[in-house]
């Protein structure tokens, strides 16, 4: 993965840490991508530094508090994405079937799964590698969008990383084909609906690193989990403003009129499938957009909110990865 070639470019490759030992070491020998064309849009760390005065305007000393690091990447979605839901979700999924088999995660356990990522920078005299050790992801985000390959964004926590000035991996880890946005479907109440033109999934799981008397976190939890669901159409029908009223003819003044229904985002790249299944669904708000507008589509942008929301990622793959 070390190129030492001055184009300032950079490197990804990712392993499980152990189920209940968080930022342990990886038994985990799989490097894994996190997709195709992915960015590391940030990678920082915090000091928390405190300052100390001495009956002083100025500061007279510098002592750091906790440290935390955050991270934040994108890209287009491949099958390798998908493993990184352990770190969203907190724990491995669940298999069935016997070929193609299914894959399925739920929050089934508070404490959160970590990972451990191998990030690259190759710079004009050299090599750097930092391995960030405890990554869990409290944000996570799935585009569908006409015209463009199937996207992701995540931002994460870490809790440690170690400098080394050569690649631990050794080499790129196997890269998948993407997920493209004709191989994307939406059913909404258990039909699909037609002229869509983007939908993007968000999962805030609120997880948050837990600490001692430590510097560094030592553990870490999800918190209360929230979904949104954003899709945009070319409106069709009133269907989808008369589940936002909650009933057929205006705004309904009940608390409890707004009924729940279905809607899944499945996602296809020809060989594996990805369907994103929602449950408890109900209408947040509902916007037009572009009416009176002649060179452009009149649209209709509900936002959704789910309860729950569980990931099915189907592939040939025996094994979880």
């Amino acid at each position: 993965m070390n190129r030492h070639d001055g184009r300032g470019a950079g490197d990804l490759a990712w392993l499980h840490e152990p189920v209940d030992d968080y930022a342990g070491t990886p038994s985990d020998a799989d490097y894994k991508p996190a997709g195709k064309d992915v960015t590391i849009d940030n990678l920082s760390i915090e000091n928390a530094l405190e300052q100390l005065r001495n009956f002083s305007a100025e500061a007279v000393d510098q002592v750091a508090t906790t440290f935390e690091g955050a991270i934040s990447i994108s890209g287009t979605l491949t099958p390798g994405t998908m493993w990184l839901l352990n770190h969203v979700y907190g724990s491995p999924p669940s298999q069935s079937g016997s070929g193609p088999y299914t894959y399925e995660w739920a929050p089934d356990t508070q404490r959160a799964q970590s990972a451990r990522f191998y990030t690259g920078l190759d710079y004009l005299s050299g090599y750097a590698e930092r391995a960030l050790k405890g990554v869990v992801f409290p944000q996570f985000e799935i585009t569908n969008q006409i015209g463009e390959t199937s996207t992701f964004s995540a931002t994460a926590f870490y809790a440690d990383e170690e400098f080394a000035s050569s690649a631990t991996p050794g080499s790129e880890p196997t890269v998948g084909d993407p997920f493209v946005f004709h191989g994307g479907n939406f059913s909404y109440g258990g039909s699909s609906l037609v002229k869509m033109q983007e939908a993007t999934l968000s999962i805030e799981t609120n997880a948050r690193p837990q600490r001692g008397w430590e510097r560094k976190p030592v553990d870490a939890v999800l918190g209360g989990i929230n979904y949104t669901l954003s899709p945009s159409k070319i409106v069709t029908t009133t269907d989808l403003l008369t589940d936002a009223y909650g009933n057929s003819s205006a705004p309904a003044t009940s608390p409890n009129a707004l009924s729940s229904t279905t809607a899944t985002l499945d996602l296809s790249n020809d060989s594996d499938d990805l369907a994103l299944d929602c449950a408890g669904v109900k209408t947040e708000s509902y916007d037009w957009e572009s009416i009176g507008n002649p060179d452009e589509d009149k649209t209709e942008a509900p936002e959704l909110s789910p309860t729950e929301v569980r990931p099915a990622f189907t592939t040939d793959l025996a094994e979880a990865r």
